[in-house]
Formats: C-alpha cells, sequence, structure tokens
C-alpha cells in the first residue's frame, strides 16, 4: 500500500491510500472496523443530501485518512476522511494515534510522524508497506 499526501491545511493532513483499509485501532476502545463505525456515523452526523455519496467512498473501505494534530495539545490522531464537492473533511472516528491528556499539554513522546501511522494501518490490514509518494 501506498499513501499519498492529497490536502494539507497544517494541522489535518489527507492521504489518498492505493489499497483500501477497513481495520483501525483506538488506544480507548481497541480496534475498529473503519467501515461499520463510518455507517453509523455518518447516519448521526450527516445530512441525508449528503450521506450517499459520502457512504459512496467507503463502499469497499477506507481509501482515504486524515491525520490531524490537536489545536489545545501535543496529540497526533488518525481519522477516516473524504472529499466532497470540493470540501475535505473527516468523521471523529479515531482509526490510530495515541490520546493524551490536555491538562498535562499533551505528550510530545506519542507523536509520531505520519508514516509511522500510515505504516501501522497497512500492517493491521496485512498490507504490504510501501511508503509516502
Amino acid at each position: 500500500m501506498k499513501a499519498k499526501l492529497v490536502h494539507d491545511i497544517g494541522r489535518q493532513r489527507w492521504y489518498e491510500l492505493s489499497e483500501p483499509i477497513r481495520k483501525g485501532i483506538c488506544d480507548v476502545s481497541g480496534e475498529v472496523d473503519i467501515v461499520k463505525d463510518m455507517q453509523d456515523a455518518c447516519q448521526r452526523l450527516i445530512k441525508k443530501e449528503f450521506l450517499d455519496a459520502i457512504l459512496e467512498q467507503y463502499k469497499n473501505g477506507c481509501r482515504m485518512v486524515v491525520v490531524s494534530d490537536a489545536f489545545t495539545h501535543i496529540e497526533r490522531l488518525v481519522f477516516p476522511g473524504f472529499c466532497l464537492n470540493g470540501n475535505w473533511s473527516f468523521i471523529e472516528a479515531n482509526i490510530d494515534g495515541k490520546h493524551t491528556f490536555m491538562i498535562d499539554g499533551g505528550d510530545p513522546g506519542a507523536v509520531y510522524a505520519d508514516e509511522v501511522y500510515l505504516r501501522h494501518l497497512c500492517i493491521l490490514n496485512h498490507l504490504k508497506w510501501e511508503g509516502v509518494e
């Protein structure tokens, strides 16, 4: 699996994956079924007029992820991402990274380069890592 940086706004970076993934892991709740979590979250959070277009992007798995840095403290988490009509967004269904405590200012030791999270997701999904383009 290769990852390609397709959109970057500083604290959030969208990567398109060459192969779809279906599994993630949350340090709080454990293994994540990305497709199921996306369907559940979209049903609750997305307006009906956009729902089908977003879910269509996830019918065969997740092909876009967002690596996101917290605004208030040191923390980096990964979420399923999407682009709809030129608008880049994501669903806050955590699929990798480590939650840190805001009251402590976060944990710099728990933050890794984007490639580490992308490679980890690749391994979880039993794919061969080919790097970031």
